[in-house]
């Protein structure tokens, strides 16, 4: 467990289906992304990661952020 400065945090569950994805957006909550199964593309825009099974990201309130999921 790591600590953080974090005071207003959303979890919630999606589906992304093959092939489908979300825009580039920001929203005023901090958001936790974690891979439950395959890959997920994280990018801010600029740079971009792959999160694989179990592999989490932290999203600071703000920050741009747009989810693929490139599976055929």
């Amino acid at each position: 467990r790591e600590a953080g400065p974090s005071s207003d945090l959303w979890i919630g569950v999606s589906v992304i289906a093959p092939g489908g994805g979300t825009t580039l957006s920001s929203s005023p909550q901090e958001k936790m992304y974690v891979a439950l199964d395959g890959t997920l593309h994280v990018s801010n825009g600029e740079d971009e990661i792959v999160l694989g099974k179990w592999d989490s990201c932290r999203i600071a309130g703000g920050e741009n952020r747009r989810l693929a999921n490139r599976t055929i």
